[in-house]
């Protein structure tokens, strides 16, 4: 494998999101220092990277603390593709953006779990990129990155 590495734009990498789908893991660090995983349906709304869970969950509560943050979308059987996200999140908290969000359908009828964007148990956590990397082959292929 070579050192080389491709270059990306976030139009590429919004590609590829939508070519993996939701499901992706969200690494976040514990105030005690500790690494935490967690399984999540990312979605894109207006370009940026979000999540939904709820407010009192190890991810958002680590997240609302620590924001950095990694995503890991799981790895297809067709092509073994990798594709990895870095960046920092936030918890979006004003109402005109939570009601966006709601009413996107990026994630289905989130009814079935809240009672609507301001139910004060919903956390909408929105991943600002600051770098991403695709892999092909689970690692011994090509390479391409993207930094903002």
């Amino acid at each position: 494998m070579s050192d080389a590495w491709g270059e990306l734009t976030w139009a590429d990498v919004l590609a590829e999101i939508e070519r993996q789908g939701r499901d992706a893991f969200v690494a976040s660090v514990t105030p005690r220092g500790r690494p935490h995983l967690a399984i999540v349906w990312l979605v894109v709304v207006d370009g940026v990277v979000h999540f939904v869970g709820d407010r009192t969950s190890v991810k958002v509560r680590n997240l609302a603390a620590a924001p950095a943050v990694a995503c890991h979308w799981q790895v297809p059987d067709d092509d073994r593709r990798q594709l990895l996200i870095h960046g920092e999140a936030s918890l979006v908290e004003d109402p005109v953006a939570r009601r966006h969000l709601w009413d996107s359908g990026a994630w289905g009828d989130l009814a079935q779990w809240y009672e609507g964007p301001d139910d004060p148990q919903v956390a909408f956590v929105r991943i600002d990129a600051t770098r991403a990397s695709i892999v092909e082959q689970a690692g011994a292929g090509p390479r391409s990155r993207w930094r903002a």
